[in-house]
């Protein structure tokens, strides 16, 4: 339906993969050694109730992410592990039109790199090339992507407990320069009539999570402020009075409403 609506995979595609999250199971440890054998506890078979409540396919992975510095500026030596339980999505776009072409669902525990070469690429693309984090570099996917005539664009990986070779940095660097608009990636600094610029992405705008990204929903009307409080003194009431020498106002402080008809 896509190509017949004129969209044609084309400029190469980006493949990455993203974590769903699926309801904790407290499970024993016999139950566990059964699901992952592939078989339905004993008890489990006489209740199918507690059953069709029981998510036998998710899996529990570790998310790895980077520590911050502490308030000294220091860095902590360990890395975060973050556990989670549920699936993974696997998907491949288009880089021009950014339109899924192939998905792929397995468990959280399933490692992404593997999946590349099970049928995530798409062969209709125009463009060769294929963009992806250092979780697909391996040289299985190389060899892979080689024979299937695709131009790997995939992060280097660090070296471990070493600095990043400057080659390498600028190899990444020049590898994504636009994977998806409001994402960051490493880029170059700009030349600008000979002042050498960092590069700064567009501030999100009001309704934005991230830069041209619009939310999901808007957020609520702020509160009405009050009124008796020192950052906040009341009013001054400027109606006019009711004198003598304004008898038509009434007793809320307000001139009645008059029709002119006329000649």
């Amino acid at each position: 339906m896509l190509r017949e609506a004129g969209y044609i995979p084309m400029s190469g595609q980006i493949v990455d993969a993203s974590l769903v999250a699926a309801p904790r199971q407290r499970n024993t440890n016999a139950e566990k050694a059964d699901i992952k054998a592939g078989r339905i506890p004993e008890h489990w078979r006489d209740k199918p109730a507690k059953l069709s409540h029981k998510d036998r396919d998710a899996r529990w992975t570790l998310k790895f992410t980077k520590a911050k510095p502490q308030a000294d500026g220091t860095i902590p030596a360990m890395d975060l592990a973050i556990p989670a339980f549920g699936y993974k999505n696997h998907i491949s776009i288009d880089r021009r039109f950014r339109l899924i072409r192939c998905w792929k669902t397995t468990d959280a525990s399933a490692h992404d790199g593997a999946r590349l070469r099970e049928g995530l690429l798409d062969r209709s693309n125009t463009g060769s090339n294929v963009w992806a984090d250092t979780a697909y570099r391996s040289a299985a996917n190389e060899h892979f992507m080689e024979r299937h005539g695709f131009v790997s664009k995939v992060h280097h990986k660090k070296p471990p407990h070493r600095d990043m070779p400057i080659r390498t940095r600028r190899s990444n660097a020049g590898k994504i320069r636009h994977p998806l608009p409001g994402r960051a990636c490493l880029r170059r600094s700009e030349i600008a009539h000979g002042i050498v610029r960092a590069h700064r992405w567009h501030p999100k705008g009001r309704y934005e999570d991230r830069p041209r990204q619009p939310r999901l929903q808007y957020p609520a009307p702020p509160l009405p402020r009050a009124h008796h409080n020192r950052l906040n003194p009341p009013m001054k009431d400027t109606s006019p009075l009711r004198t003598a020498e304004n008898p038509e106002i009434s007793q809320s402080g307000q001139l009645p409403l008059r029709m002119i008809i006329p000649k």
